[in-house]
């Protein structure tokens, strides 16, 4: 008879084939962000679990792009016309058509760093691999050779757009410095302090004018690293490449300076969260791209002052979906928490979360009253989440922390039951409600179980009959939630 079926259900598939679209939840760790250099509504944004996303349109519309390398995080992308260099933990691929062919260029026997590409001679490109070497190539990739081998940790390179053949390398306590294309190498600053120096950007207009980020200070250097001019602390930053004087960087926030550095001011109206990453548009500076953790890929085009959500990346995680009628769809996430679309995934909003801590909000499942659709109730990992309107605005019931899952009881709506999973603070429970999730009582304690329980699912046509799914386990009761029995022993 199972035989049976499955014929049945595979020629339904083969008569009937599927058409699957990709409906994108905005949101995802995005780690690196790239605008091409002479076409600036192409972006690029590479995520923490390996996914590689473009837009043509600055952000509106959005392309995924397939690399066949899942849960890879993507540390680096460079481009130059057709060719897309990125970095994925020990790998570096390449492509130049555009991203439509990929080639891996696996041969490096230690982790590749930062890739750098020669702004006139696109052919020429750097990378320094296992934080030790600079290796080169005159033809965009296909060949490789050892330029410079450091007796101490390699931590960045950099290149000058005005003179190319001059070349910045940072490495522990040392900044060394290359005026023929890195052919010989010569320490410019030593330091006896241990600073790291992770990032070095040259100056578009003078390539003796240089600035660094080493141990959080950002500095700079007008005499080509031989003294060094503390600006502020800070993580990540960007030159306005028209306007060396301003200058954004990572710090608490966002912290913009137009004076090089003598005042700042935070420009972070309409980021709910701390960035991780910032990208600015090298031939329209007032527009900035940045990275909010989990919660997706923010824009401003005024220089700051205002920043909107864009489509420039999909949800790193997504634990559940709840769809309603009429192209009502809601989804749990990691990142915004709550994410709810009304025509069938062409546009998405973030209902009102309160307190919207969204960075840490983690929603693990979605239920709603089976009689009345206005209640509702979500896991969301460090508390009991819950509804009143429709899934319009959730409020943090601070019940239930580490819950993984809550489900209404179909037969007995004011019933409600819910899995939590807190192994170092003693266990994982299993836990009821009977007056419709306003108190929660323990019917059971699973012991060890890391993950508890993940899921219920309530028999139809046996409405006594209840099964809990945690890892490898499932549970079973036969009472309706009386007595369970573990069936995988």
């Amino acid at each position: 008879m199972k035989l049976l079926i499955f014929f049945i259900l595979l020629i339904n598939f083969l008569v009937h084939p599927q058409d699957i679209d990709l409906i994108g939840v905005p949101g995802g760790r995005v780690l690196e962000l790239k605008i091409h250099p002479t076409q600036n509504n192409i972006v690029y944004g590479g995520t923490y679990e390996g996914a590689l996303f473009r837009t043509f349109d600055g952000g509106i519309l959005n392309q995924y792009l397939e690399l066949n390398f899942k849960d890879f995080r993507i540390q680096d992308i460079e481009l130059v016309n057709e060719d897309i260099f990125l970095k994925i933990n020990k790998y570096i691929l390449r492509s130049t058509n555009s991203g439509l062919e990929w080639l891996n260029d696996s041969f490096f026997s230690s982790l590749p760093g930062e890739i750098i590409i020669n702004p006139d001679n696109p052919s020429i490109v750097y990378i320094s691999i296992g934080n030790k070497e600079i290796w080169k190539s005159y033809d965009r990739g296909d060949n490789w050779f050892l330029l410079k081998s450091f007796d101490i940790n390699l931590r960045s390179i950099a290149i000058a757009k005005t003179d190319t053949s001059f070349l910045y390398a940072g490495a522990d306590n040392t900044l060394y410095k290359s005026t023929n294309s890195g052919n010989n190498w010569i320490e410019v600053l030593d330091t006896t302090a241990a600073i790291e120096i992770t990032q070095i950007e040259v100056n578009p207009y003078n390539e003796n004018t240089i600035y660094l980020l080493a141990n959080g200070k950002l500095s700079k250097s007008e005499d080509g690293g031989q003294s060094l001019r503390v600006l502020r602390s800070s993580g990540e930053f960007v030159l306005n490449p028209l306007d060396t004087l301003t200058i954004y960087a990572l710090a608490g926030g966002i912290s913009k300076t137009t004076d090089e550095g003598v005042s700042w001011s935070q420009v972070n109206n309409g980021l709910p969260g701390f960035p991780n990453c910032l990208e600015i548009d090298p031939l329209n500076p007032e527009t900035l791209y940045s990275g909010i953790g989990s919660l997706g890929v923010f824009k401003t085009t005024n220089g700051g002052d205002d920043w909107f959500l864009t489509n420039l990346s999909y949800a790193s995680r997504v634990y559940d979906a709840w769809i309603h009628t009429s192209g009502k769809i809601e989804v749990g996430q990691y990142g915004w928490g709550i994410m709810k679309t009304t025509n069938n995934g062409k546009d998405w909003l973030h209902p009102t979360f309160i307190p919207n801590d969204f960075q840490n909000i983690k929603c693990r499942d979605i239920t709603y009253h089976p009689q009345d659709s206005s209640k509702g109730f979500l896991a969301a990992y460090l508390a009991l989440g819950k509804t009143t309107d429709g899934g319009d605005s959730w409020v943090s019931t601070f019940l239930l922390p580490r819950i993984y899952c809550v489900a209404y009881y179909p037969s007995k709506p004011e019933t409600l039951f819910a899995g939590t999973a807190d192994v170092p603070a003693g266990g994982s429970f299993l836990h009821q409600s009977t007056d419709g999730g306003e108190t929660w009582n323990v019917i059971i304690d699973l012991g060890s179980w890391l993950n508890g329980v993940g899921k219920f699912y309530f028999d139809p046509i046996n409405t006594d009959i209840i099964y809990a799914r945690g890892g490898t386990n499932i549970l079973k009761s036969t009472d309706g939630g009386l007595t369970w029995e573990n069936k995988v022993e």
